[in-house]
């Protein structure tokens, strides 16, 4: 474990806790055994492209398990190509085209062993993983062909194809593998929206890494109101220009943060443990991000913000049931509330509080609801329970005394 984790954990003794208890508790899915080398390579390469989602995926249900790895390689490689769905039935297909720096060399060099595994799943793993392939592979081959994100509009479609998709296709895999109901994939809608909170976020995040290799994911619909006409979205990595820059930061936290009780509605409905805790993961570290990106310069000045690793496992602990979800929210929806109602008036370029605001309750709101609805869904089970019980009591004083009745006629 990085001595660093633990030094900027180091006043927060659960954090601290939660960084030991993690680095010492070994996974019983490590895949060890398997004779088969296009298997074991597939678990090196989704540790090679990440190590965030290696642990998590291989920790789901094992009926699960390998879809999914499988599903994260496809689409680590999807994008470059249109009808990408074709390429996985061809066996023994690669690409060597990508530059030596380019972080997904290393798979598309030997993707022939993640077609290998690919059909060796069953047919409807098979049709649910090709379905999304295709559908990311021709939306981001217009972006990867110069299409830019001008408008909110084509900040959804973009946030869309690069992460929404992957929430649709897993619900997907969800659902064929019998682990969830089929009814939820009936509505692509909240499928989308968990992958677009998880984008936007990153997004902000990667603000000056993405400027810094000519990339532009901010909105210019948002961000061209806060510069000077003819300036770029740079202009708001200047000193000067502070203010503005924290202005659209919070308008795009906004629009990030309205997508939360819909994140919520959609993990309700999960029933089994470990796709729970595949889906909170990243969703409860997607708010504290929100809450640590908010009126921060720091995601101008140095980049590269994110949460303390202590924070991070914290965070994995707490969801790995709905309930602890739904504190994680609660609990940075007050925080983002209380950062908003500290700053009124000190930036008169920002016009986010009360958006913000309204975005906050309604994530308290949803919470609130919920738990109320569990309530009364217990005191009627209970009652159930009590009905039942008095059904049975009254059957058996009846067959009591009917057999006494028997008794006496027969005598």
């Amino acid at each position: 474990m990085a001595t660093k984790a633990l030094l900027e954990s180091i006043q927060y003794p659960s954090e601290v806790y939660a960084l030991l208890k993690y680095k010492f508790t070994t996974s019983d899915c490590s895949h060890k055994g398997t004779p088969e080398y296009s298997y074991q390579m597939c678990y090196y390469f989704l540790n090679k492209t990440s190590r965030s989602f290696a642990r998590v995926i291989q920790e789901l249900h094992p009926e699960l398990s390998h879809a999914v790895c499988v599903f994260y390689l496809t689409l680590q490689s999807s994008p470059i190509l249109r009808s990408f769905d074709k390429i996985m039935y061809k066996k023994g297909w690669t690409f060597t085209e990508s530059g030596p720096k380019e972080k997904d060399r290393i798979l598309l060099v030997d993707f022939d062993v993640v077609i290998d595994e690919f059909l060796r799943l069953k047919e409807s793993y098979q049709t649910v993983i090709a379905d999304i392939a295709r559908r990311m592979g021709n939306g981001m081959a217009d972006f990867c062909a110069g299409k830019k994100v001008e408008t909110i509009a084509d900040y959804d479609l973009y946030t869309h194809y690069v992460a929404g998709l992957v929430g649709i296709g897993l619900t997907g895999l969800f659902s064929v593998s019998g682990l969830e109901d089929a009814s939820l994939t009936k509505d692509e809608y909240l499928q989308n929206r968990m992958g677009l909170f998880l984008q936007k976020v990153n997004i902000m995040k990667d603000y000056l890494e993405d400027l810094n290799d000519g990339r532009q994911f901010w909105p210019r619909e948002v961000w061209e109101k806060y510069v000077w006409e003819g300036q770029g979205l740079d202009a708001l990595a200047k000193p000067e220009n502070l203010n503005d820059a924290l202005a659209c930061l919070n308008e795009l936290c906004v629009n990030a943060m309205e997508l939360a009780p819909d994140c919520l509605e959609y993990m309700s409905k999960l029933k089994e443990p470990s796709v729970i805790h595949f889906c909170a993961i990243p969703q409860v570290m997607a708010i504290a991000s929100i809450a640590l990106f908010f009126n921060n310069k720091v995601v101008f000045t140095a980049g590269g913000l994110k949460i303390r690793r202590g924070l991070a496992v914290k965070l994995i602990y707490k969801g790995t049931t709905f309930e602890g979800v739904k504190e994680v929210f609660k609990q940075y929806a007050l925080d983002i509330a209380r950062q908003n109602s500290k700053r009124v008036g000190t930036n008169p370029k920002d016009e986010s509080f009360m958006p913000m605001s309204i975005a906050c309750s309604k994530v308290i709101r949803w919470i609130n609801q919920h738990d109320a609805k569990v309530k009364l869904q217990k005191k009627a089970n209970a009652l159930d329970y009590v009905v039942v019980v008095l059904w049975a009591i009254l059957f058996a004083l009846i067959a009591f005394f009917l057999a006494g009745y028997l008794a006496q006629v027969t005598v």
